[in-house]
């Protein structure tokens, strides 16, 4: 992934971000009830599994 397409990512992530947390604040006045327990979880990162190396072709 090239440097431009991971900070577009990025954005697109932290605007995810703040459409859970304006969601989170507008539900926090529901009985709890009416509220469930959600997490999200996401991170970008370099990484290649070891597995993965084996498949790399030569530059």
């Amino acid at each position: 992934m090239s440097a431009e397409a991971q900070v577009a990512l990025l954005r697109q992530v932290e605007q995810i971000a703040r459409e859970y947390s304006e969601q989170h604040n507008a539900d926090a006045r529901l009985p709890l009830a009416q509220r469930h327990p959600v997490s999200v979880l996401l991170a970008v990162r370099p990484w290649e599994p070891a597995l993965f190396k084996t498949f790399r072709r030569s530059e």
